[in-house]
C-alpha cells in the first residue's frame, strides 16, 4: 500500500508537472500526441487549475492557523489544572471509587491512559484522546480537542457530585472549571468554519491532483509512455521526461 502525500508532497507534484510541461514544449512539432489530452494547451490548462487550487489550499490554512494557535493556547493550562484538581480531590476523604474514576478520566483528557495501572480501568463514557496527526493536518488534530473537552465535561460533573470536593483555589472550582469548559468548547465550535474551506480546498486540489486519467499525475505517466515510444525509452530526450519523480495517492 503506498502512502499517502503530504502537503509538501502535493506542492512538489504540482511543481515537477510544470518541468514535463517545459520539457515537451521544448520538443516543438516532434511533440505530435495523438491523444488531446496531452496536448501542451490541455497540459498547461491542467497544470494551471491545480497550481491555484493549491494556492487556494495555502490562503486557507494561513487562514485557519491563527485561530487554531488561539485554541491551543487556551488549552494548554488545562492538564496542569487537571493534575492539580485531582491531587486536591485525592486529599479528601471521599470514596475511592470516586478518586478511581476521577483520575481515569484526568488521564484521558492529559492523554496519558498509557500509564493507567491495569487495576484502574477508565470510568464507563470516557473517551480515549486521539493522537495528534504527525504531518500537524487541521482536520486530524481537531478530534483531539473535542475528546479532551467531551472528558473534561464528565470529569466536571463527577466534581460537582462529590460534597468533599471543596477547593480553596478560585482555579479549581466547580465554577471555574465550568467557565472553562464553556471557553473550550466554543473555541471547538468555531474551529468548524476554517475547517470546512480547508477540506473544501483539499478536496479541490485532490480531483487535480489524482483524478484517473485527466488528474495530473495520470497525464504524467501517460506523457512518459508517449515519449518513451517517440524517442525509445533509454533515449537522453525521453530520459529528460521520465526523470522527473512524481508521488501517487487515491482519492479518498
Amino acid at each position: 500500500m503506498k502512502k499517502s502525500v503530504n502537503e509538501s508532497g502535493n506542492a512538489t507534484n504540482v511543481s515537477q508537472f510544470k518541468l514535463v510541461i517545459d520539457a515537451v514544449t521544448g520538443f516543438k512539432l516532434e511533440y505530435q500526441p495523438s491523444n488531446p489530452n496531452l496536448s501542451v494547451l490541455n497540459l498547461t490548462h491542467s497544470w494551471t487549475g491545480a497550481d491555484d487550487a493549491q494556492g487556494i489550499i495555502n490562503s486557507a490554512i494561513q487562514k485557519a492557523n491563527p485561530l487554531i494557535h488561539k485554541r491551543a493556547l487556551l488549552f494548554d493550562p488545562l492538564n496542569k489544572l487537571i493534575t492539580r484538581s485531582l491531587n486536591n480531590l485525592s486529599s479528601t476523604e471521599c470514596m475511592q471509587a470516586t478518586k478511581d474514576n476521577a483520575k481515569s478520566l484526568a488521564n484521558v483528557i492529559r492523554g496519558i491512559t498509557k500509564y493507567i495501572p491495569p487495576e484502574e480501568k477508565p470510568v464507563a463514557g470516557a473517551i480515549p484522546a486521539d493522537k495528534t496527526d504527525p504531518e500537524g493536518h487541521i482536520s486530524t488534530s481537531h478530534g483531539s480537542f473535542v475528546n479532551r473537552v467531551n472528558n473534561l465535561d464528565s470529569f466536571i460533573k463527577l466534581l460537582t457530585e462529590e460534597a468533599l470536593y471543596d477547593p480553596a483555589e478560585d482555579d479549581l472550582t466547580v465554577a471555574s472549571f465550568t467557565a472553562l469548559y464553556v471557553q473550550l468548547k466554543d473555541a471547538n465550535n468555531a474551529i468548524g468554519t476554517i475547517l470546512t474551506p480547508v477540506k473544501n480546498a483539499r478536496i479541490a486540489r485532490d480531483i487535480a491532483l489524482y483524478t484517473p486519467l485527466t488528474g495530473l499525475y495520470d497525464l504524467q505517466l501517460a506523457v512518459k509512455k508517449y515519449v518513451r515510444g517517440l524517442y525509445g525509452a533509454r533515449t537522453a530526450k525521453a530520459r529528460m521526461v521520465t526523470s522527473i519523480k512524481f508521488k501517487n495517492r487515491k482519492l479518498k
